[in-house]
């Protein structure tokens, strides 16, 4: 059973159930009604989901990448950049590490959001069964629905998201410890008790070891449960490629504490419910020594207070990452209740700086940071960074927010908002509250966006935004309803169901109001009767056309109008509802009322129109939460200027915006009153109140964005346009028993959300190219977890036994699940003169062993059609590559033109003592193999010293700068033919070099290259010196004719002159739009 725990950017909150002598009664404190969720740092949170939640046009968000440096060694590369994906700053957001709006990307996490307990709290819970399938009464389920009602037993499986090296993965554990990816792509993940380890399809291990926890707890919560210390985050420690090449990674401390949100609620009854009283002890009664008087039981609305979520964090920031010759080291700038600010990277070979850069920030009044600038110290250079109106972003937990979290400038003293109107009066849960004003204000909810990037080359690009907008449906009702009618029926003790009906004819066409509710007769036969205690009375009301046609119901929603229900409004024992139904003026409507169950009161009003100005709909286009990106201009050092317009809309016109989820503060609540040892009232009253929180209860349980867009138009003006379409697909909400929990995770149903599908090029409104692609879910690799999110409203007092022992309980039943799937196909159509001309590609991926690409086929516009093939490790049955998860490695590549073989490669892995590719062999259009090249011999770290081709050439290849760079060629000679001390001696004279540093004097090594040439005479020999980790730096081919390679400070070629210091070739760098 659940516990409630929230923290990073989820706010937490609401009402608790608290059992007492009597009853469990409503309280305004944070506690029960949110699932519970975990969420790692924020910091660690943007990190680790980068890759895997849609940015950019699909969501009108920015998406800008920019390259700090990159460490390279081996087969090993982790590039180091900042990334700004923003829809606007909201006022909660922390600053993070490299300031508002922005990302730091860089070696590599596993993060988790915990759902429920943590996954190794309860090890021995058990797997949640299909409930859809077996039922509620099946002794499995019932089984598992106990153990739900205890506190330390976990019903959900925590989601774990990692990125590195620019991978994206998401994947979650299994009861018996099996890892599933969410998308399968090979990679294998195995869990280990301080960590994972990953292992690439190309067979490189990254183990993630170094752990980040957090400890949360909340201020007037009402909250009575244990604090656990979660882990919520591992960070990349090492890395190995198949070359035994490692690479290391080191972290910081940092370990502060800080108020992540707050968050306040409300509650209220609608109307008067039913209580009892303390027992009583009545003398005068024989059958009746302990009974409860039933009093009116009344919530005034009143605003709690506010509960504070506060967490401790032991985090980790990025120290150095370094192997033996190179490191990258990061140093920082201390935050009170944040990580440290990145203030600087610096590049490192041989203990000597190669690359330095300095990161700058402005910080306002309230202490919001924005990165100002990114410097290079090496060369000089920067980039620059402006922003809109950052200095009027206010603090963090500022009450001047609107419903979506953005600024709104209004002087609020509370975080409740204002959700009703006058107009919504005749809402069932309508109530006269004076509640924060959270109205979109697009005069300052985009504050603090970035506004202009400035290049290093003095080029910049300037982004403008706009507030998004929907045509919403509003319901409004008529001004009076002239009408009404009210219905009553009842069951008795030996009558199950008994209805009523009534005929009505509106005097004008409009929606009818239908209120309906349900008690528990108490008299005549019911009285003491173990009939009133099941919970099962219930009332309907059915509307019905002239040709006995139910009619549509529909619920107002508070946001967006009128939402379709079903044909009957209904409602359970102690309860009411209410439904809206359109009628035709003068038409006859039978309304049918209907009390189900024995001992059942059930009662109706009907409000329609008789007047000439019934109840309507009226659209509003309606601003929503964010901002979008509308227009970007990038002007060249020059002046020259590009402008981009991004239009909203599908090409006739219509919106293409999706509201995914709107704000929801308003949730109906139940709960029960007891009357403990009474023999002859009924042992419990249901009671029922409404709460209005600050926290949007819709926001949880998926990664889908708030708002995107089917369709974008990217206008390019004279240059034409390039309209872009995506697929718009909403995860599944999983099946509910109970009342429906808005902050339950649901099912990951929507994989193709974002994809961008179809691409067309226009010029001057003629279309002249389009490419469409097709997307594919594999059904054989499609595996489904249940998870189940409970809660509970209050405590059963009374053991029931059997039916009604779950009643206390809210529960939803969603998938976790595990897939593959691809690129089926591309079609590309060109345009010409209004022809179209179609070339298609088809991916085939045929081996339910492993999900990598089997074939590709590309038919052209003439029909010539071409065809490659590729074969992996299971295809081969190379068991040694399949134990190294060196299974993306195409080791067969077989090219066929019109179903003919064109050519066939095959590369071998022979050599029992490593994993390096021995040989490639070919075959001919006759099926003859031939060995192309065999490799003969690799050095220590994995490096080719020498080959031999198909005609038995053998060439040498000698390593130097500590094993890194090859710096000689030798031709048709074995490594075993050069004596040894030779090798060692052009070796060490590099290894010299590399550690004299950047731009030194070559004359030392120049001259071993000389000595060892003339050590082998009649030798095609090719030498190669290096500045390490900026380019080679001369080459001396067997004419002996030098090229010497020149760069500049920021590590870029900038010419090639010959040993005279004639320049053979040159370089010029512009800024590029």
């Amino acid at each position: 059973m659940r516990n409630v725990i929230i923290s990073g950017f989820i706010l937490n909150l609401l009402v608790t159930l608290k059992a007492q002598n009597t009853s469990t009664d409503p309280v305004n404190t944070v506690d029960k009604t949110i699932s519970n969720i975990i969420p790692p740092t924020p910091e660690s949170f943007k990190f680790g989901t980068f890759g895997n939640i849609a940015t950019g046009l699909f969501t009108g968000g920015t998406n800008i990448d920019i390259p700090i440096t990159e460490f390279h060694g081996g087969s090993i590369k982790i590039p180091i950049n900042i990334n700004y994906a923003s829809n606007g700053i909201r006022v909660d957001e922390l600053n993070g590490s490299v300031g508002l709006g922005w990302r730091f990307i860089n070696a590599g996490v596993i993060t988790r959001i915990i759902r429920d307990l943590p996954d190794e709290v309860n090890s021995t819970s058990t797997d949640t069964p299909n409930i859809d399938l077996l039922g509620y009464n099946d002794p499995t389920v019932v089984s598992y629905l106990k153990n739900c009602k205890k506190d330390n037993f976990d019903s959900e499986l925590d989601i774990y998201t990692a990125n590195f090296c620019g991978t994206s993965l998401s994947f979650y554990i299994e009861r018996n410890g099996n890892i599933r990816l969410l998308n399968n792509n090979g990679y294998k993940i195995t869990k280990q008790s301080d960590g994972f380890t990953i292992t690439g399809t190309d067979g490189s291990v990254y183990s993630f070891f170094d752990n980040e926890k957090t400890r949360t707890t909340q201020t007037n919560s009402g909250m009575h449960r244990e604090i656990y210390v979660n882990t919520t985050a591992w960070y990349l420690t090492k890395i190995v490629d198949t070359n035994n090449h490692q690479v290391n990674i080191e972290y910081y401390d940092q370990n502060f504490q800080s108020t992540i949100a707050q968050s306040q609620t409300m509650i209220y009854t609608k109307t008067a419910q039913q209580k009892y009283s303390n027992p009583s002890n009545d003398p005068n009664s024989v059958a009746c020594s302990t009974y409860c008087n039933v009093n009116n039981y009344i919530i005034t609305p009143d605003i709690g207070l506010i509960s504070e979520t506060n967490q401790i964090t032991f985090g980790k920031q990025i120290k150095k990452i370094y192997d033996e010759t190179s490191e990258i080291n990061f140093e920082y700038e201390a935050q009170q209740d944040d990580f440290g600010l990145l203030k600087r990277v610096a590049k490192y070979h041989n203990n000597e700086i190669i690359e330095d850069f300095n990161l700058i920030y402005k910080k306002n009044a309230k202490n919001r940071i924005f990165l100002s600038s990114l410097n290079n110290i090496k060369n000089n250079s920067k980039y620059s960074f402006d922003y809109y109106s950052y200095e009027s972003v206010p603090a963090r937990l500022s009450f001047s927010r609107d419903k979506w979290g953005y600024f709104n400038d209004q002087s609020n003293s509370s975080l409740i908002p204002q959700i009703f109107t006058s107009a919504q009066s005749n809402l069932p849960q309508y109530i006269n509250y004076s509640g924060a004003n959270q109205e979109i204000n697009t005069s300052t909810n985009y504050y603090g966006l970035l506004q202009k990037i400035t290049y290093p080359t003095g080029g910049n690009t300037t982004l403008f935004y706009e507030t998004p907008k929907i045509d919403t449906q509003y319901f409004v009702p008529e001004s009076a309803y002239n009408n009404s009618e009210v219905m009553f029926t009842s069951t008795d003790d030996h009558t199950s169901v008994k209805t009523k009906s009534i005929t009505i004819i509106p005097g004008a066409s409009g929606y009818a109001h239908i209120t309906a509710a349900n008690d528990v007769k108490l008299d005549g036969g019911c009285y003491n009767s173990n009939l009133t205690t099941t919970q099962k009375q219930n009332t309907s009301v059915t509307v019905f056309d002239q040709t006995n046609t139910p009619q549509i119901i529909y619920k107002q929603s508070l946001t967006y109008g009128m939402v379709e229900t079903g044909t009957g409004v209904t409602c359970l024992t102690g309860t009411s509802d209410d439904g809206y139904v359109y009628l035709q003026k003068d038409q006859p409507y039978k309304f049918e009322l209907r009390a189900g169950w024995f001992c059942s009161i059930a009662n109706a009003t009907i409000f329609y129109p008789a007047g000439e100005t019934p109840a309507h709909m009226e659209t509003i286009n309606k601003p929503v939460g964010g901002l979008r990106v509308s227009k970007t201009i990038d002007t060249s050092n020059s002046g020259d200027e590009i402008t981009k317009l991004y239009k909203y809309n599908k090409l006739d016109g219509t919106p293409s915006i999706k509201v995914n989820r709107d704000p929801v503060f308003s949730e109906i609540n139940n709960t029960i009153s007891y009357c403990e040892g009474s023999q002859c009232s009924g042992p419990v009253l249901p009671i029922q109140y409404y709460s209005i929180t600050s926290s949007n209860l819709n926001q949880y349980g998926s990664f889908e964005p708030d708002v995107c867009y089917d369709t974008v138009i990217e206008d390019l003006g004279q240059k034409g346009k390039i309209v872009h379409k995506f697929i718009t697909d909403n995860d599944e909400t999983g099946s509910i028993n109970g009342s429906e929990i808005l902050s339950a995770p649901r099912s990951n149903t929507a994989w193709n959300n974002g994809i961008e599908y179809l691409t067309q090029y226009y010029k001057d409104d003629t279309k002249v190219k389009e490419i469409e692609k097709i997307y594919f879910e594999s059904p054989f690799s499609k595996f489904e977890t249940f998870s189940l999110a409970t809660r509970k409203k209050y405590e059963l007092l009374i053991a029931f036994g059997g039916v009604g022992e779950f009643d206390n309980l809210d529960l939803v039943l969603y998938k976790n699940i595990s897939r593959f799937t691809y690129l089926q196909s591309q079609k590309t159509t060109d345009y010409f003169n209004g022809t179209p001309v179609l070339t298609q590609t088809d991916y085939f991926y045929n081996n339910p062993s492993h999900y990598q690409l089997n074939k590709q086929k590309t038919t052209f516009p003439d029909g010539t059609i071409n065809e490659t093939n590729y074969q992996y490790a299971h295809e081969k049955g190379n068991q040694k590559l399949i134990n190294a998860n060196m299974i993306g490695i195409p080791l067969e590549t077989e090219v066929k033109k019109n179903l003919n073989t064109v050519s066939k490669t095959e590369t071998k892995y022979d050599n029992p003592l490593n994993l390096l590719p021995s040989s490639v062999v070919s075959t001919d259009l006759q099926n003859t193999q031939t060995t192309e090249i065999t490799y003969d011999q690799y050095d220590s770290k994995g490096n080719l010293q020498q080959y031999t081709t198909k005609d038995g050439i053998s060439t040498t290849i000698i390593w130097g700068y500590n094993q890194t760079q090859p710096i000689a060629k030798i031709e048709n000679v074995k490594i075993a033919a050069i004596q040894q001390p030779i090798i060692d001696a052009l070796v060490n004279a590099s290894n010299t070099d590399a550690a004299a540093g950047s731009n030194n004097d070559e004359t030392n090594l120049l001259t071993a290259f000389n000595n060892f040439k003339n050590t082998l005479p009649g030798y095609q020999i090719t030498t190669y010196s290096y500045d390490p980790l900026i380019g080679v730096r001369s080459i001396t081919p067997p004419s002996g004719i030098r090229e010497n390679y020149i760069y500049d400070s920021a590590g870029r070629l900038q010419k090639i002159v010959d040993v005279n210091g004639q320049i053979i070739k040159e370089m010029k760098y512009n800024y590029k739009q």
